[in-house]
């Protein structure tokens, strides 16, 4: 994984390591922070470099939720700390398909559960019309976005991962 990429889950795990109990109008449990470097951790180490990178938000429990938006699919996953355990989501917007896994991110020496997330994600992909859309906290997570190329898929031209199609001629 490219050190950028590490360091931008690293630190908004580090902004949420500054949370307190009652940070959700005097409600909402902190997470913890050994639990929260873990996390960081097991991102660096197992989360697949060719996917976006997720928004990261506290949960009021004291876990952590990723959010991605990606080619229609709005998906999240609920962590849960200490245990690293999470459930991901994926609903589609336009045909409210549903998607759901339960996951251990448990740093074990397969990371299956890492390989079902990044397998999932990937699935998601679909066409390739599909761009990464800048997330909520882009400050945060995506600090060289916008792209330089923003422009549409121009025909003969290949995204990444994807074969060209032949003209008709």
């Amino acid at each position: 994984m490219e050190a950028t990429t590490i360091l931008t889950i690293e630190t908004r795990i580090e902004e949420l390591i500054q949370l307190q109990d009652g940070w959700l109008d005097g409600k909402g449990r902190a997470p913890d922070r050994a639990a929260l470097l873990r996390l960081a951790q097991a991102f660096g180490a197992h989360y697949a470099p060719d996917l976006p990178l997720p928004c990261l938000y506290p949960t009021a429990e004291g876990g952590v939720q990723a959010e991605w938006s990606q080619n229609g699919w709005e998906v999240s996953l609920e962590i849960t700390l200490p245990a690293m355990t999470a459930e991901y989501q994926a609903l589609h917007l336009r045909t409210g398909e549903i998607r759901e896994l339960g996951l251990s991110l448990a740093d074990d020496a397969e990371a299956a559960g890492w390989r079902a997330l990044n397998a999932a994600l990937k699935a998601l992909r679909g066409t390739p019309a599909w761009r990464e859309a800048p997330c909520c906290c882009a400050k945060v997570c995506r600090p060289s976005f916008p792209p330089d190329d923003m422009s549409p898929i121009k025909p003969g031209r290949t995204e990444p991962g994807f074969i060209k199609e032949s003209d008709p001629d």
